[in-house]
Order: C-alpha cells, then structure tokens, then sequence
C-alpha cells in the first residue's frame, strides 16, 4: 500500500470519527483504550494535554516554574505542580502531567546555573 492511499484512507477514518457524537467518541476512546500499550498511553495523554490547552498557557506555566526553581532549588517537583495548579487554576487532572513538566524545568534551571558556575571557575 503506497502513502497516498495510506493518507486517504487515514482521512477518511479521521473524518467518520469526527462525525460520531460526543457519546459514541467516547466510547470509540473506551474501546480503543486498552489496545494501546501502556508505554505508549502516557506520551499519549502527553499530547492530548498539550494539544487541548493554548501554547501561551504553557510558556507561562514553564517560566512560573522556572522562577520557583531560581528562588529556591530545594522545592520538589510535585510541590511546584501543586503551586502551579492552585496559581493558573489547571484541572486537577492535569497535575501528572505538570509534575513532569516541573521536573524537566527543575533539571533546565539546575545545568543553566552548573554552566554559570564552571564558567565562573575557568
């Protein structure tokens, strides 16, 4: 099967999905749920949390972390998600997904201040 017909046959099930009611998606997600594997299932839900909130949203939320991290590096992670939910008002389901992302902007601050300080040795 050629990437043509791959693309087209991808729309078109694109286009039924899409067609279904709020009730039938849902169930359609419930079925299709359990297939995926579970490695795959949380960059997955990943994606949707980035997909369904706006780009600006999160650029704020990193640089939010960002400035808890500068003023104080002994904060955990999950303390800064749970900051973050209560500050931006994100959906409690959300707070995995913040709690990566604390974790990823915790370890940016930590190599951009271990940069500053070997530059400073040399």
């Amino acid at each position: 099967m050629d990437s043509k017909t791959k693309d087209k046959g991808f729309m078109t099930v694109l286009r039924s999905v899409t067609s279904l009611s709020p009730e039938k998606q849902l169930l359609l997600i419930r079925l299709l749920y359990p297939k995926i594997p579970p490695e795959q299932r949380t960059r997955i839900f990943d994606l949707v949390c980035l997909l369904s909130n706006p780009t600006g949203k999160w650029a704020k939320i990193e640089k939010y972390m960002e400035g808890l991290f500068q003023r104080d590096m002994k904060r955990t992670p999950k303390s800064a998600a749970s900051l973050t939910v209560t500050y931006f008002k994100v959906n409690s389901k959300m707070f995995p997904f913040l709690i990566k992302m604390a974790q990823r902007v915790k370890n940016k601050v930590w190599m951009r201040e271990n940069r500053k300080a070997a530059k400073l040795d040399a």
